[in-house]
C-alpha cells in the first residue's frame, strides 16, 4: 500500500513541513507519473492549492493551473485536472465542491508532498502581455518532500 500523496502546483507553506527532519529531492518525470498514478488508483491523491480556484478574483490562477494540467498531460503523460484539486460534500441534498487548501497538506510518516514547478516563456504568437507568457515544458520540475525518521 502506498503513502498518501499531496500535489501542489508551485507552492509550499510552512504548515506543510514537519518539525524535525525531512527530505527534498527532484524526481524524473516518469517517476513522478508513476507515483501520481499509484496514488490515484488507491484513492490517495490530494491536489492542493494556495488559492481558491473557483473564486472570481482568482480567475488567472485557475487558468494557470489548467494550463499546467494540459502541459503535464501533453508532455509527460501525467493526467491531472482541476477536479483533482476539489473536495466535495453533500449538504441539504446539494453537492458542494471546494478546493482542497494547501495548508492542510502535512508531510508526515505516510504522507508526501509533490510540488510541480515551471517557468514561463514569452510566446511571440500571442497578443497582449497577459496572453504572451506560456508554460515552458522544458522547465517543469517535480519536487518530492518526505518526512524522515531518525533512527
Amino acid at each position: 500500500m502506498s503513502a498518501s500523496l499531496f500535489v501542489s502546483f508551485w507552492n509550499i507553506c510552512l504548515d506543510n513541513l514537519p518539525l524535525g527532519s525531512f527530505r527534498h529531492h527532484c524526481l524524473e518525470p516518469e517517476t513522478a507519473r508513476i507515483l501520481i498514478e499509484k496514488a490515484q488508483s488507491e484513492s490517495k491523491l490530494y491536489c492542493v492549492s494556495q488559492d481558491d480556484l473557483f473564486a472570481p478574483y482568482h480567475q488567472r490562477e485557475l487558468e494557470k493551473c489548467q494550463e499546467l494540467c494540459e502541459i503535464l498531460a501533453s508532455y509527460f503523460n501525467v493526467n491531472l485536472s482541476i477536479r483533482d484539486f476539489t473536495t466535495g460534500m453533500e449538504e441539504a441534498g446539494e453537492n458542494l465542491m471546494s478546493v482542497f487548501p494547501l495548508q492542510l497538506a502535512k508531510v508526515e510518516n505516510d504522507k508526501k508532498l509533490l510540488i510541480i514547478t515551471c517557468a514561463y516563456s514569452l510566446s511571440e504568437s500571442q497578443q497582449g502581455i497577459r496572453g504572451s507568457f506560456k508554460v515552458d515544458p522544458d522547465s517543469v520540475k517535480f519536487h518530492l518532500i518526505e518526512a524522515t525518521t531518525v533512527g
